[in-house]
């Protein structure tokens, strides 16, 4: 409790506190004295004080309900900040340790990746992302006048309720604006020089992360780092570990880490978040202004990264932007979706997919807003599209988000394979998840016999991996056990064991299911039943409305009711060739 307590009182303590109140998603807020501000202490620290306070924007018009307009909250509190204090989001010792306790939350605030990595020393060979993060980016193509003194960026961001699972700590999936400096980072066995080499950042943009935040709903983000990522800090931490100061606008009407609104349902209009940073050499406080606005909301400056945080150029100038989105998921089992719920495809467009639109990157003279298709560190679990349907008046755009797991014409997952020999269906196209992680979807073609992707639920069944072994179809059932019933009258039915899970599913070159992967599970018992979900001519009863696999019908176990898993695949009986038919699900 007083390790905690000591953590809170580095961000402000209670005699800084001018006025608080509560957002209209509960948050609390509390207005604390512009001068209070671990970033203005530091600024004075280092021999460039703020002795007055900078202006403040008057904002005209109505400001929505999400932001502090002040109206009362559910106290009779007016939610607004007073003259001369800076809002910020209150974290409190009993969150903290809901939320996993101070190791974790500290884990949470100042854990991050660079965007793309890039080898800087044999030691960082590896490529083209750390082991537990994903990407998928645009990066800055414009002209070499621009690209070289990049003083500006805007971009609009899709706003979407992503689904990030709590079973780990330190999972999360955001999407980002970077601005750039320098290619080398200070991190898991890379070296760079500050002050050199290293990456120096500015980034702004939208998390999910339950480890910050409960519930896990979007939130306003601010990060920076000065090198290359040796340290950093989310949002306006400052407790020691080397994270760079920030100055808050007196009187801002949104706070870093704030909840976002976010669509109540699948197909409504998103709410979007435009982001703005500029340098500002002669600003009331010289460095990366951060502003922003929420749909049709107002414009609003929110603070500044002092420019004396930042080393050589980036004082003034950036040389790289680039947008997209990240995922963390130290299991490496990449179910951490990017975009939409559990994860839709970029492909669905909009309002579905996770999407950025009109960015702009300006130098002191000039602006472009051409960028270049990086694409995702891990193509075969997230992707990029540049042509699917675009929001309303939109000019250049990209939507991101999870890729089908296609194992037609080709394998998904085989290095995760766990049996000995490797190839447990030889000659035949192999879908499967990692080990601990069950298959909970099926897709297949419309037309034609083929299936097509598997959907892999979250890693949470203990499996001894030696353990698991392969049951083949062969003109008749071949089941594990029979106490599920007759689960699909008609059909010939692989099913594993009463205590196992299938892991993996195999189908010929012609599209005929040949064999299931079962794994035993600790824990195993079924208690939650077991039902049949119909892929043939239909999407099954349970498939939810992210569409993960376009184009093709899904049998799935539902998402959102975690414990399901298939057990059991089947196909119609005296079809020789063998299509798809449906999932046995049971639940733990």
């Amino acid at each position: 409790m007083a390790r905690i307590q000591t953590f809170l009182e580095t961000r402000y303590t209670a005699r800084d506190v001018q006025h608080s109140f509560h957002t209209i998603v509960g948050e609390t807020i509390d207005c604390i004295d512009y001068f209070a501000q671990p970033g203005v202490k530091a600024l004075a620290a280092r021999g460039t004080p703020v002795t007055t306070l900078p202006p403040v924007h008057k904002l005209t018009g109505p400001l929505p309900d999400y932001l502090f307009n002040g109206k009362s909250d559910d106290e009779g509190h007016p939610r607004e900040c007073p003259a001369g204090t800076v809002p910020k989001l209150r974290y409190t010792a009993a969150q903290i340790r809901a939320l996993g306790g101070l190791d974790v939350f500290r884990k949470a605030l100042t854990t991050k990746a660079p965007p793309v990595r890039s080898p800087t020393s044999p030691a960082c060979s590896v490529s083209p992302d750390y082991p537990t993060y994903a990407h998928v980016t645009e990066t800055f193509n414009g002209p070499s006048a621009i690209a070289s003194n990049i003083t500006g960026v805007s971009d609009y961001l899709g706003i979407f309720p992503t689904y990030v699972p709590t079973n780990t700590t330190i999972d999360h999936s955001l999407s980002e604006v970077w601005v750039v400096d320098g290619s080398g980072v200070n991190d898991q066995g890379c070296t760079c020089t500050v002050g050199s080499d290293c990456v120096q950042s500015v980034e702004v943009g939208i998390t999910v992360d339950p480890h910050r935040f409960a519930p896990a709903t979007p939130h306003f983000f601010i990060y920076s780092t000065s090198d290359g990522y040796a340290s950093g800090c989310y949002d306006d931490i400052n407790d020691g570990f080397g994270c760079n100061p920030w100055v808050g606008n007196p009187q801002a009407i949104l706070a870093p880490g704030m909840a976002l609104p976010s669509p109540p349902v699948v197909g409504g209009t998103p709410n979007e978040l435009l982001v703005v940073i500029e340098n500002t050499p002669n600003g009331p406080t010289p460095g990366w202004l951060i502003s922003a606005q929420i749909s049709a909301g107002i414009f609003a400056d929110v603070g500044t990264y002092p420019a004396g945080d930042f080393f050589g150029g980036m004082k003034t100038h950036a040389t790289s932007v680039q947008i997209g989105a990240e995922v963390d998921d130290v299991t490496q089992g990449w179910v951490v979706p990017m975009g939409f719920g559990f994860g839709a495809a970029p492909t669905m467009g909009y309002p579905t997919a996770g999407y950025h639109h009109d960015p702009n990157v300006c130098s002191s003279s000039a602006c472009s807003g051409s960028f270049n298709v990086d694409g995702s560190t891990r193509p075969a679990e997230y992707a990029i599209s540049t042509t699917a349907p675009p929001g309303p008046n939109w000019g250049t755009y990209f939507f991101y988000g999870d890729a089908p797991r296609v194992f037609w014409g080709t394998n998904y997952g085989y290095e995760w394979t766990p049996t000995s020999p490797a190839d447990w269906s030889g000659g035949y196209y192999k879908g499967e998840c990692k080990v601990g992680q069950p298959i909970i979807g099926l897709s297949r073609a419309p037309s034609g016999i083929q299936s097509h992707a598997v959907r892999c639920g979250q890693p949470t069944i203990p499996t001894t991996g030696s353990q698991c072994h392969t049951r083949e179809f062969n003109g008749a059932d071949n089941r594990g056990t029979t106490s599920s019933g007759d689960w699909d009258p008609n059909s010939f039915k692989l099913e594993c064991g009463k205590n196992e899970y299938v892991l993996g599913i195999s189908q010929s070159t012609a599209g005929s299911l040949r064999s299931i992967l079962c794994c035993p599970g600790s824990g195993i018992s079924r208690n939650l039943g077991c039902k049949t979900e119909i892929l043939f001519d239909r999407n099954s009863a349970d498939y939810n409305e992210y569409d993960w696999d376009p184009n093709y019908y899904k049998g799935q176990c539902t998402e959102q009711q975690p414990g399901y898993y298939v057990a059991g695949v089947s196909t119609p009986a005296g079809w020789v060739v063998g299509a798809a038919h449906a999932l046995l699900c049971c639940g733990n």
